[in-house]
This record gives C-alpha cells, sequence and structure tokens, in this order.
C-alpha cells in the first residue's frame, strides 16, 4: 500500500486564534525520515520568525505525522517522530499593522506533467506582518530569505518533499466527484511570487 505523508504546522495568533498547514512527503517509512521531515518543516518556516511575525504568534510543526493511502485517499495511520520541533515563535513588536488572512505563498514545483497538466503545489504563510514593499507586493528580503530556505527543504535526502496530486472521476449525472487515485510527486523547486496572497481560511 503506497501512502503520501503529511506534516502538519499549526499557527497561532493572539487575534485569530488557530490554523494549519499541511506538508506533504513522500511516504515516510522510517525513524530518521520522519525526524528529517518534522525537523525541514521547521527550518523552512523559521526565516518569518524575526521579521515577519508579531511577538505573541507561533509556529508549532506538529510531531504526529499522517500517512494517506493513495489508492482510497483515506487515512491509513498516525505516527510520531521521535523528537517534536521547538516551537517557532514570533519577534516583531505588536505595534505593527496588518491584516488577517493576508501574506504570502510557496508555488512549489516539480517537472512533473500528469494528463496534460502541470504538478504544482502550494503552501501559504499568513498572516504576516511588515512584508510589503511601497507597491504592496511582497518585499524583496522576504522573498530573498525563503528562496534559501526552500532549496534546503526541496534538497535534503532524507525526506521528500512531494505534491499530492489527485485525479477524480467526471460524473454527466450531477453526483458530486469521487476520488479515484494519486501520485506523490517530488518537489525539485519552489518560490514566493511577489503577488500578496489572501486567504479567508489557513486550513487546506
Amino acid at each position: 500500500m503506497a501512502s503520501v505523508s503529511a506534516v502538519q504546522a499549526t499557527f497561532g495568533t493572539q487575534a485569530v486564534g488557530v490554523a494549519f498547514s499541511r506538508f506533504w512527503f513522500q511516504e515516510l517509512l522510517d525513524a530518521t525520515s520522519r525526524q528529517a521531515a518534522v525537523d525541514s518543516v521547521r527550518a523552512l518556516l523559521v526565516p518569518l520568525a524575526t521579521l515577519y511575525m508579531q511577538t505573541g504568534w507561533t509556529i508549532q510543526v506538529e510531531q504526529k505525522i499522517q500517512n494517506f493511502d493513495l489508492t482510497t485517499g483515506q487515512l491509513a495511520s498516525e505516527v510520531n517522530a521521535g523528537t517534536k520541533p521547538t516551537v517557532i515563535a514570533g519577534a516583531v513588536a505588536n505595534t505593527s499593522a496588518w491584516g488577517k488572512g493576508v501574506g504570502a505563498r510557496i508555488l512549489w514545483s516539480t517537472g512533473v506533467v500528469i494528463n496534460g497538466r502541470k504538478v504544482v503545489g502550494r503552501a501559504f504563510l499568513i498572516p504576516l506582518v511588515a512584508f510589503q514593499n511601497s507597491n504592496g507586493d511582497v518585499a524583496s528580503p522576504l522573498i530573498s530569505s525563503m528562496a534559501t530556505a526552500i532549496t534546503t527543504y526541496v534538497t535534503q535526502p532524507s525526506a521528500r518533499p512531494a505534491v499530492w496530486h489527485k485525479t477524480f472521476s467526471k460524473p454527466t449525472d450531477g453526483t458530486p466527484p469521487v476520488y479515484t487515485g494519486g501520485n506523490a510527486v517530488v518537489i525539485n523547486g519552489g518560490a514566493v511570487p511577489s503577488s500578496v496572497s489572501s486567504l479567508r481560511s489557513r486550513r487546506y
């Protein structure tokens, strides 16, 4: 049974409560790969803390890892990494203005085409403070600092970040589409675009 593994990062802010983001990996089969996965997600998000997260905001990369069956799309198992990552704490004075549900995003690339479409993914970095330039775009220091972190994230060898590519049925009788299978496609790059992102919810 082939699976895709998920590491969850829990974002906590005093103003908007708690939200979640998932980071996907090719199946994490042993203790080494599981620990590498949670540690790599934490390292990816650390650059946000000093300059773009207010004091009192946190990101906790969870110790629990979920494995989803690629054939059925259903949760198959849960297992813990050996060590829970240290919480990431914001350091920007809470006098800085910010917007709920407004921030940046990472666009993941794979170099793979399935059924005539490029397999891509995204991860949202929301909310952030003091991250825009005078034109209202994502400022270049954030883009640059995340570029370095992204390169490290996608090239570390022990846990392979992935996009969960899903396929669905295409009913013609008005019934909802049904999951019919998927692939854990390895990520080979990523970047933070200059356009600002906004969400009603950071849980996806």
